[in-house]
């Protein structure tokens, strides 16, 4: 289950988000609309600002220019 929140910003980037419990805490998986896994995070704000900003939402697209190497 997603909140209205990840909900809307997912039907903005047109990604689907599938929310699971691991047990100890919660898990966000981030897909593209073929079912391609983007990205996957325990960190609620950190999948808000990165639906937010648009980062990492194609295939290929993480990390970041800025991100050391």
């Amino acid at each position: 289950m997603v909140n209205g929140t990840l909900q809307v910003l997912a039907d903005r980037h047109g990604v689907k988000i599938d929310a699971r419990w691991t047990g100890a805490c919660r898990e966000w998986l981030v897909k593209n609309s073929d079912g391609v896994q983007l990205f996957k995070s325990t960190d609620y704000d950190l999948v808000v600002r990165r639906l937010e900003s648009g980062e990492g939402l194609r295939v290929g697209s993480y990390p970041p220019n800025w991100w050391p190497r």
